[in-house]
């Protein structure tokens, strides 16, 4: 990705606070997602934050959008994928890699553990090409709908996935 997109995830982030950046965050992967060409579930439930299926590949997808450098993976994050991954779909934490060259780490969830984690060090759990047909799309889904995300929040964004 590049710096633009950093610039418009800083404006959405300053405008509504990390939490609902989180949110709208989660709404853009999953649009991502669709871009892309993979079927998801497009409602918000309890776990995964997204269910994405493409031909034979299925994830289940926690995601997560830190502020800083580290990010914290709960035990609560990895138990609660264990149950997709015994139905054979593939468990991912997604992590916005927020820098100012931002990218999406979509991190293997059967190779982590819980705790406090440097986001760069998470690179070696990286689904890569996954991860790279995201960051590829992710530009263009972050511009088509920034102006919904700054004006309707995750709420606006969440219509466009009915």
């Amino acid at each position: 990705m590049n710096y633009e997109v950093y610039e418009q995830l800083q404006k959405i982030r300053k405008k509504h606070g990390p939490q609902e950046f989180g949110r709208i965050c989660q709404v853009l992967l999953e649009l991502t997602f669709r871009e892309v060409g993979f079927r998801t579930r497009g409602r918000p439930v309890e776990r995964p934050d997204i269910s994405a299926e493409r031909g034979p590949d299925s994830y289940a997808v926690e995601v997560k959008a830190p502020s800083g450098t580290s990010i914290s993976i709960d035990r609560d994050d990895l138990d609660g994928l264990k149950d997709f991954e015994n139905k054979g779909i593939n468990p991912v934490i997604a992590v916005l890699a927020f820098t100012s060259n931002p990218s999406w780490l979509l991190l293997n969830a059967r190779k982590l553990k819980p705790g406090k984690h440097n986001i760069t060090a998470l690179r070696l759990y990286s689904l890569s090409e996954l991860g790279q047909e995201i960051d590829r799309a992710f530009p263009h889904v972050l511009t088509k709908y920034f102006d919904v995300a700054m004006t309707k929040k995750s709420r606006g964004l969440w219509e466009k996935l009915v």
